[in-house]
């Protein structure tokens, strides 16, 4: 088995969960700014990212005998690597977890916009039986016409 290879691939797996971690807190804090272009930048970055891991992933699974976890083949590995992969696994556990981290707050921070999004559009939006319009004018068919009409048409 080619340590050096795999040691290699691991540490580019940890450089782009890294990177992914960081993006993802970009991405609150553009959520909590509503930076929408940034947002949108963030998203871009973030997918290239993603094709990066996948094909990372793929060129690591190719690198040693499938049904063989990580942590058996540095356990079995030379001394020489048994200390450096097991210290880049810790990284890459801790690394998955913050990212996990990351993506919960920024599920929670969508779903605080999408609520905030739908609030303003109920107050915003005229109810059913609204005198007024869309463009505030007041409906003809409404029921306050008539009343408001006959006020004005009352002499004193």
């Amino acid at each position: 088995m080619n340590y050096a290879a795999l040691l290699d691939v691991l540490r580019q797996q940890a450089a782009a969960l890294l990177k992914m971690r960081r993006l993802l807190e970009q991405g609150g804090q553009a959520l909590m700014t509503n930076d929408l272009y940034r947002l949108d930048e963030i998203e871009r970055e973030k997918i290239l990212v993603q094709q990066q891991m996948q094909f990372l992933e793929e060129k690591r699974t190719g690198l040693y005998p499938a049904g063989k976890t990580l942590s058996a083949i540095a356990e079995g590995s030379p001394p020489d690597y048994r200390e450096k992969l097991t210290a880049v696994l810790d990284a890459l556990r801790r690394l998955a977890a913050e990212v996990q981290e990351a993506n919960s707050l920024n599920k929670m921070l969508l779903q605080q916009s999408l609520a905030y999004v739908q609030m303003m559009q109920r107050v915003l939006q005229p109810e059913k039986g609204s005198f007024y319009g869309w463009g505030g004018k007041l409906k003809q068919e409404s029921m306050c016409q008539a009343p408001l009409t006959r006020l004005l048409d009352e002499t004193a």
